[in-house]
């Protein structure tokens, strides 16, 4: 089963190297792919893309100095593209926190044991799926365990290398803003939602509105006048005092008797 392995700059590259040799160690029905792979002489592109199409998942090996290369979009949008595989970033010395849309959306794996043996559950379930042998969970617990301080080993040393471009990590405030950004906006669209959904059902429902305030009121017609007349102010022009609400029976049975009297 193919799993390709997305890199960009040099920490990227190694990271990438890394899984590329631990990966089929630990489930031997996995192919992985890293461009640099490519025979000399081949049509790079049209290899590249031959080999995207048969992706079944793939890892973008994201680093500090990594975090704006357009190469990586352009992998994570074809991957995107590529009918059912499962796409994920690998975090090496970064927190989910630190990721801007667009890779922001993906699923995210950071440099910890739990976390990368969640990601190996995952490429063997997707082994399962391909119609090829995956490994049984005790089986699987048994080999990653085996194999675990090796990768571990070898991430730590890229970590700890220097990255030739430093990028500068997202401060809390910028993030916080983004997330009330999305906030507002998921509300707005809620409360479009709902407006577009309550308000024609409404009107087989005896639910209007205030024209003035668009103040929903639940009652019938008649219980509506009244509640809106006692209960909301009515805007008036400028020059214009307040309008007097609609005179009822009780009012000219009032006035009748004060006249009479």
């Amino acid at each position: 089963m193919k799993v390709f392995l997305g890199w960009s700059n040099t920490k990227s590259f190694e990271t990438a190297q890394a899984f590329n040799e631990w990966l089929p160690k630990v489930i031997q029905a996995v192919d992985p792919f890293i461009s640099s792979g490519i025979p000399k002489g081949k049509r790079w592109g049209k290899v590249l893309i031959d080999e995207l199409e048969e992706t079944k998942v793939g890892i973008l090996c994201l680093t500090r100095e990594n975090l704006d290369s357009n190469w990586l979009l352009y992998e994570a949008g074809a991957l995107s593209k590529t009918k059912d595989a499962y796409v994920c970033t690998f975090l090496l010395d970064l927190k989910p926190t630190d990721i801007e849309e667009p890779l922001a959306s993906f699923q995210h794996t950071i440099f910890e044991k739990d976390d990368i043996r969640k990601l190996i559950d995952t490429i063997n379930k997707a082994v399962e799926n391909s119609g090829e042998r995956s490994l049984s969970e005790n089986h699987l617990n048994i080999i990653f365990e085996t194999f675990w301080p090796e990768l571990k080993e070898e991430l730590k040393n890229i970590v700890e290398k220097e990255a030739e471009v430093d990028q500068p990590i997202r401060e809390e405030r910028e993030i916080l803003e983004e997330i009330l950004a999305i906030v507002r906006a998921q509300e707005r669209r809620q409360r479009q939602e709902e407006r577009q959904i309550i308000i024609p059902f409404g009107e087989e429902m005896g639910i209007h509105e205030h024209p003035a305030y668009e103040t929903r009121v639940w009652t019938t017609p008649v219980e509506r006048r009244s509640e809106v007349v006692s209960k909301t102010p009515i805007k008036t022009r400028r020059g214009e005092g307040p309008k007097k609400p609609p005179a009822t029976e009780e009012d000219d049975t009032d006035n009748n008797e004060d006249s009479e009297g």
